[in-house]
């Protein structure tokens, strides 16, 4: 009998060995299990967060892009403006400058015609002197 209490003695000692490795093993099986949920959840915050980032930077990337672009067409047109200012100026120019040579042809035309006049005034001058002295001779020889 004390034999048998004994074994009935390492059986329950046995028994509750078992039940609580069991419990100490599903226990940890909780625990792990917990313990991956949470690595789970935190896992999926950090890529939430990450993509958040990516997604954040994109967005900045394209507003730089869509900035720089904008920056390129204001100076295309500051270009354009500035290319057409300059041409008129020049189309300005180029229509005084043809407005003076104009002027100075026809002060030279003016001029010529002044110089013909004269010319033609002292032949009409010489050529009547000419007349009065020939006629002055003839007069003095009859």
């Amino acid at each position: 009998a004390v034999v048998s209490t004994q074994s009935t003695g390492e059986l329950k000692a046995k028994r509750s060995q078992n039940i609580q490795r069991r419990k100490s093993i599903e226990d940890g099986y909780k625990k792990s299990e917990e313990e991956r949920k949470l690595e789970e959840e935190e896992r999926r915050k950090r890529e939430a967060e990450e993509e958040r980032k990516r997604l954040e930077e994109e967005k900045r990337k394209e507003e730089e892009r869509a900035a720089a672009i904008e920056r390129q067409r204001l100076k295309d047109l500051e270009d354009q403006a500035e290319a057409e200012r300059q041409r008129e100026e020049q189309e300005k120019r180029a229509a005084e400058e043809e407005e003076e040579r104009k002027k100075r042809e026809a002060e030279e035309e003016e001029l010529r015609k002044h110089r013909e006049e004269e010319e033609r005034l002292r032949k009409e001058k010489e050529e009547e002197d000419a007349r009065i002295k020939k006629a002055e001779e003839e007069e003095e020889e009859k």
